[in-house]
């Protein structure tokens, strides 16, 4: 597992070990595959705003409206 997606399952309340490994295998592999999906749409935003100019806002911002997320 990738060292920062495990810190963050850390933070999250996951019960990961110094090994980077929970529950069974699926369970890691599921966890990494949802970290990867929010990492390409977060790209994804970030590549349609670069393609307007001027931008509408922040990239930032974008990326929290799109996912409910406060500052």
């Amino acid at each position: 597992m990738n060292e920062r997606i495990w810190e963050l399952a850390n933070e999250s309340g996951f019960d990961v070990d110094k090994t980077g490994t929970f529950g069974n295998y699926s369970e890691m592999h599921r966890l990494e595959k949802f970290a990867e999906l929010i990492v390409k749409e977060c790209l994804e935003i970030a590549i349609e705003e670069e393609r307007h100019a001027p931008f509408e806002g922040p990239v930032e911002t974008k990326i929290r409206q799109h996912f409910g997320v406060e500052e």
